[in-house]
């Protein structure tokens, strides 16, 4: 990588920006290009844009859970919230799950973060559907949110991600699975904020990448409606639109009552992805030592 203050040379693309800086990412929707600073700068923004909107009250405990199938999302959302709320004297705890295990001891956590080891049974299956994805981090981390004592949980769906849900929905013919596709919503209890809700995909794993955060999932995440979502959004970028649409559909469901397991909308004490992932005997507790302990 060059120095920051590097100046244009033959052959470089240099950033839209700034103009200084060589560009390290082309936005393939808008074909703006950016420098890794300028990238930074952006998902934080849009990233501090996502928690103002969400009401957080001041010096509130946050949790971040590593995701089943985007950790490397996750562990970004974590070091930017930190960051963005130090100012306001939030605490900021890293769910690291048990399936997990040796994370401890390949990745160090950045200065001003916490982590603490849950275990969880059962472990996410090898692939899933992506809403059956979405609802087993929910089911854990709403759990361990409760032991912790953590007003929200801060997870790391992007808005390309929440359109992707939006569509399998739909194609589904489930309108009650469009309570996944929001950015913000409350699970039994527990708030969950989506950071990453106004940047898309593409630019998460562009910086994941710059910045080495490449650690493999334990579950592969299926996207049914991948085609589709592609011919809609004519490229991996989409419109916030259809976040607000999401909500406001959200709205209109009417279940006869909520998933005890990862709070959607059911038909029954659990909802249809719930019972596939056995996780009407969930098991989340806290291992060793955590936050808050004397």
């Amino acid at each position: 990588m060059m120095p920051a203050d590097s100046e244009r040379t033959p052959g470089q693309v240099m950033c839209s920006r700034c103009k200084r800086r060589k560009a390290l990412y082309l936005r393939t929707s808008s074909g703006e290009a950016l420098c890794l600073q300028c990238l930074r700068d952006e998902v934080m923004r849009q990233a501090s844009r996502s928690l103002a909107s969400a009401g957080l009250s001041l010096r509130a405990t946050l949790l971040v859970p590593i995701s089943s199938f985007a950790p490397s999302a996750s562990l970004l959302a974590a070091i930017l919230t930190a960051s963005i709320e130090r100012r306001f004297k939030s605490r900021v705890i890293v769910a690291i799950p048990s399936f997990y295990e040796g994370l401890n001891s390949s990745f160090k956590l950045p200065e001003g973060l916490e982590g603490v080891t849950v275990d969880v049974r059962p472990w996410p299956p090898r692939e899933a559907d992506i809403i059956s994805c979405v609802r087993y981090d929910r089911a854990w981390s709403t759990r361990a949110a409760r032991l912790i004592g953590a007003d929200a949980v801060v997870a790391s769906l992007s808005r390309t991600d929440l359109t992707a849900l939006l569509l399998e929905a739909l194609l589904r013919g489930r309108p009650d699975e469009v309570f996944d596709s929001q950015p913000t919503l409350s699970v039994l209890g527990i708030k969950h904020v989506e950071v990453f809700s106004r940047i898309e995909r593409e630019a998460l794993a562009a910086i994941e990448f710059l910045e080495g955060l490449r650690l493999e999932p334990a579950c592969r995440v299926l996207i049914k409606s991948k085609r589709v979502f592609m011919s809609v959004a004519g490229g991996p970028e989409m419109d916030y639109g259809a976040l607000e649409l999401s909500t406001k559909l959200a709205a209109e469901v009417k279940a006869p009552q909520l998933c005890m397991s990862c709070g959607a909308p059911s038909a029954g004490p659990l909802c249809d992805h719930c019972v596939a992932l056995g996780l009407d005997r969930i098991s989340v507790s806290l291992v060793g030592q955590h936050p808050g302990q004397a």
